[in-house]
């Protein structure tokens, strides 16, 4: 059976996103797994009263199994509130150990086609990609990675953009995307974010990206669109604010847009003002 896979830390916004995943698991025919992972510590140092002078990792072990089995019942209550709507497998397990590394064991283990996890970074405002799970996550885990923002409801996914710079590695991932998007009937947006003065150039860069598209994609919900800007963080707002669109996807390489975002200065004002879940594809 295919599986979405939630790695929750029984948060707000890990109970936000697994109500997403909830719904997304619906539409794709998807059992939906819950993962919690029970950070490592010195356990020396645990029992030399260093650290945690009074917790008992035996019970913080216990406090955890109750925990991921109440957050699987609230999930299961919600789901049978909604009348009529396709029954979700829904499973539970824990581990311990560093999360990333876990959570990539994870899914070696059961293969899911999507993780999907809320964004978090410090405090309570929103955040982008810059708080640190994300990162881990982004930069470790080699899947499909859907990141929900804290405070964002599910809505039907009717447009998906694709922030490219014409790679062409873009070309496999946007027909992976094409899997997502046809359960929604979803459109594909593949949006280029550049500054290229040479339109002859452009034109024909963009030509010839397109047509390979085409050929391994035969759907006519793909358009694609140029955003003149020199700079990526603006080209990726404006995508968002104008673009009508319920998903932003984008790749991570070493020296992808993403990338670019992940290392620059101005990520948290991006982060101020984009409030929609963002799919991280590997390439």
């Amino acid at each position: 059976m295919r599986t979405i896979l939630v790695p929750i830390d029984f948060s707000v916004p890990a109970y936000n996103a697994a109500l997403y995943a909830l719904e997304m698991a619906k539409r794709l025919q998807a059992a939906l797994h819950l993962f919690h992972v029970i950070e490592a510590v010195d356990k020396a140092l645990l029992d030399a009263q260093i650290i945690w002078p009074i917790v008992n990792y035996d019970d913080l072990k216990a406090k955890a199994v109750d925990n991921i089995h109440l957050f699987q019942q609230r999930l299961e209550e919600h789901e049978a509130r909604n009348i009529g709507s396709n029954k979700v497998f829904i499973t539970c397990s824990l581990a311990e150990g560093v999360v990333h590394q876990e959570i990539d064991k994870e899914i070696h283990r059961s293969m899911p086609i999507l993780l999907v996890a809320g964004m978090h970074g410090a405090g309570n405002a929103r955040r982008f990609i810059f708080g640190s799970k994300s990162r881990d996550l982004i930069a470790h885990v080699y899947c499909p990675i859907l990141l929900i923002p804290n405070d964002f409801t599910y809505r039907t996914i009717h447009k998906i953009a694709f922030a490219t710079d014409l790679s062409q590695g873009d070309i496999d991932l946007i027909e992976l995307l094409t899997v997502f998007a046809k359960p929604f009937d979803a459109e594909i947006l593949i949006g280029h974010i550049g500054a290229d003065t040479d339109d002859t150039r452009h034109e024909e860069t963009m030509e010839t990206f397109l047509h390979a598209v085409t050929c391994k994609n035969n759907d006519d919900k793909i358009y694609y669109r140029y955003i003149p800007q020199k700079n990526i963080e603006n080209g990726i707002l404006w995508l968002t604010e104008n673009g009508q669109i319920d998903v932003l996807t984008m790749v991570h390489r070493p020296r992808g847009i993403l990338n670019e975002l992940l290392r620059g200065s101005r990520t948290k004002q991006i982060a101020k003002r984009i409030a929609i879940p963002l799919l991280v594809l590997k390439h």
